[in-house]
């Protein structure tokens, strides 16, 4: 006896995609969840390397931490204009020159080297290709997209001839005297060498009495939140909180060679009700507000940095102006 073969009805179908799409909706945040934990230990994993290259780097260089100054001359002067000169690195090709940098404004144009120090550190250390992932966050998708825009331009250098951001700070401190950061207000580079007000100093590793509390390499940015407090409101923008802003908890690596997370909101606390003495050491030197024309001279503007400039915000300096420098301490450990 053959039996009638009977298909789904309407209302089973529609049953069917409803549970599928409970199912959906219930797994979305977890598998989002998942990534974005391994995410977070990729840029763990960056920050543990990049602190093995700077020690690296200083093993190579008599103690030294990564710095911007050509090895035979520090600082050069000319037409009333200051330079910065990078360091001639070593490549298996021989030795390639940098384009210098003209800093007009020294206070801030120099101190961008903090983006883009990665680049020219690892032409020195062999372990690593220039071209390593290690420098960029997987999250960080327009600095990787500059990255490859830089590297892939019509008549484009070699790479090693070449500078770039990454998605690590590398703070100023490090190459700027600790004396510049004994107040709130950081101390001015001067224009010239006639000035007798040079703040730029090659720093050792044993000018740093708290290793295990210097900030040396941080994340730019809090990767592991999606949205951030929008300008001149009370909604949310789909962008990453800076490292320095209140809602961030950045990821970081120490002089001690150990990597870290901290919440900003708990050395705002600090620096804005903390006792006398806690107030002094975590209250950095002025804030982090480059803004536009010198983000834009990076080509570091439409990254979504808290810089400062109209329609953003500017937060305290934290890690990039720490009190005292390298000498201070950034967070309560």
């Amino acid at each position: 006896m053959n039996r009638k073969r009977r298909g789904f009805t309407l209302i089973e179908l529609l049953v069917v995609i409803a549970i599928i799409a409970l199912l959906v909706a219930i797994l979305l945040p977890a598998l989002s969840e998942a990534r974005s934990a391994a995410q977070g230990a990729v840029s763990i994993s960056n920050l543990r390397q990049l602190n093995t290259a700077i020690a690296a780097y200083g093993g190579q260089h008599n103690d030294a931490f990564v710095n911007p100054f050509d090895k035979d001359n520090p600082i050069r002067y000319g037409g009333g204009v200051q330079w910065c000169f990078i360091v001639t690195p070593q490549t298996a090709q021989g030795t390639a020159g940098f384009t210098a940098w003209q800093i007009n404004d020294a206070n801030w144009a120099s101190e961008m080297f903090a983006a883009h120090w990665a680049s020219l550190m690892l032409s020195w250390i062999s372990e690593f290709d220039l071209d390593s992932p290690v420098q960029f966050a997987p999250q960080d998708r327009t600095v990787i997209q500059r990255f490859r825009n830089t590297v892939t331009a019509p008549n484009a250098p070699p790479i090693e001839n070449l500078l770039w951001d990454g998605s690590y700070f590398y703070p100023p401190v490090f190459w700027t005297r600790p004396e510049r950061y004994a107040t709130e207000a950081r101390v001015n580079i001067q224009a010239s060498a006639a000035d007798g007000n040079l703040q730029w100093r090659r720093n050792r590793y044993d000018n740093v009495p708290f290793p295990w509390a210097k900030v040396m390499v941080h994340e730019r940015f809090d990767f592991s939140k999606k949205t951030r407090r929008g300008f001149g409101t009370n909604g949310r923008m789909k962008l990453f909180p800076n490292w320095n802003n209140p809602e961030a908890r950045p990821k970081f690596g120490l002089v001690d060679g150990s990597v870290d997370s901290w919440a900003i909101k708990d050395l705002d606390n600090l620096s804005t009700n903390g006792n006398p003495a806690e107030r002094v050491v975590f209250t950095p030197s002025g804030l982090w507000n480059p803004g536009a024309a010198i983000l834009n001279r990076y080509d570091m503007l439409n990254d979504g940095l808290e810089g400062g400039q109209a329609q953003n915000f500017s937060f305290k300096s934290y890690f990039w102006a720490t009190r005292n420098g390298i000498k201070g301490r950034d967070i309560n450990r």
